[in-house]
């Protein structure tokens, strides 16, 4: 496992840490990126052209929701008139007279390009958090309740952190990935 898109930034991060290059502080910054691209399930450092996205709807519906990391909408399958339009992780498509088109139900394709680039600094900075709670040891009034989950108080299957790093979950918010059961 090797530094892919938090590569560039490596130094950088090393140097905020005060940590020095060796092969541990290399193991905590790609545990990090590993943690970063499977709590965001977004494309970091580089775009990604035609990648193809299913989505699923039951009823009809003015907008398709789409990952934030999408740049560009190329085609949708099966074709509806109009022009698409991608605003906020949502497709739309407006018909001659500007009036939006619904989107029947049944499965959707999308070709889209993905991918952030440049990285944003609350990334890198979460990524910096991350390998900070991989490199120290961890405090034991912060942890006292690692080990339980909301649903030993709730009923819930939903743990108290993300990443295990609350500090780095807030950074990462705005990036989670909230369409879920609905892509294919």
């Amino acid at each position: 496992m090797a530094l892919t898109w938090l590569a560039p930034y490596k130094d950088h991060i090393l140097e905020r840490l005060g940590a020095a290059p060796d092969p541990m502080s290399d193991v905590a910054l790609e545990l990090a990126e590993e943690k970063i691209d499977k709590v965001t399930g977004l494309i970091w450092g580089q775009v990604v052209q035609g990648v193809e996205l299913k989505r699923h709807l039951t009823g009809r519906s003015y907008t398709l929701q789409v990952p934030k990391d999408v740049v560009a909408v190329h085609s949708i399958e099966p074709e509806v008139d109009g022009t698409l339009f991608l605003d906020d992780a949502r497709v739309y498509v407006l018909d001659s007279n500007s009036v939006p088109v619904a989107f029947g139900g049944g499965i959707w394709t999308l070709t889209v390009d993905r991918g952030i680039t440049p990285v944003p600094r609350v990334v890198i900075e979460a990524a910096g958090i991350l390998a900070a709670g991989y490199l120290q040891p961890p405090d034991p009034d912060r942890s006292r309740f690692s080990g339980f989950r909301l649903g030993d108080f709730s009923g819930s299957w939903n743990g108290l952190s993300v990443t295990g790093v609350p500090e780095a979950d807030n950074l990462l918010g705005p990036y989670m990935q909230r369409v879920k059961g609905g892509l294919l």
